[in-house]
């Protein structure tokens, strides 16, 4: 179990592990970027460095209080959105935020560096509409998503495919 030392988890959809602040450490990044109702004008990315776990110790299950914990507080520049999905690009460090209830999903970016001490405004860079040739439906909700690792390959899920 990883505990994150002050921090109370509000609407967390997704995780991604990546490039971060120290060259050559990854950091987990876990998105509370869920909302529901579409109240909240301001989301949150929780960073920090992805511990080393020893997997051959005998203190298994571990249990692990992470304290150096960085806030990436953001906003839409454009509305309130529910959002499940939080990519990284593994060799820029740009954050991506796929929205979920539109028939034609908003895709935003946080470009790297991203600031930990002011409200950052993400960039719209596009939509993705799921399925062009019928109309939208809630099987299309994207939820998760991912970038190999290499940066060549990107996948995206929804509730019952992956593309």
């Amino acid at each position: 179990m990883l505990r994150l030392q002050g921090i109370i988890p509000l609407d967390w959809e997704d995780m991604c592990i990546g490039p971060g602040p120290k060259k050559g450490v990854d950091y987990i990044y876990i998105g509370d970027i869920g909302d529901n109702f579409g109240k909240k004008k301001k989301k949150r990315i929780y960073r920090f460095e992805e511990p080393i776990l020893d997997i051959d110790s005998s203190s298994e299950p571990f249990d692990i209080k992470i304290k150096d914990i960085e806030k990436i507080t953001f906003r839409y520049p454009d509305a309130k959105r529910d959002a499940e999905t939080l990519v990284i690009d593994p060799l820029t460090g740009d954050l991506y935020i796929f929205t979920k209830r539109e028939s034609s999903v908003y895709v935003y970016s946080l470009p790297f560096p991203q600031s930990t001490d002011t409200v950052i405004v993400a960039n719209h860079i596009g939509n993705l509409t799921i399925s062009p040739e019928k109309p939208f439906r809630l099987s299309d909700q994207v939820v998760s998503g991912e970038i190999s690792r290499d940066g060549s390959m990107m996948l995206i899920k929804t509730y019952y495919h992956a593309i």
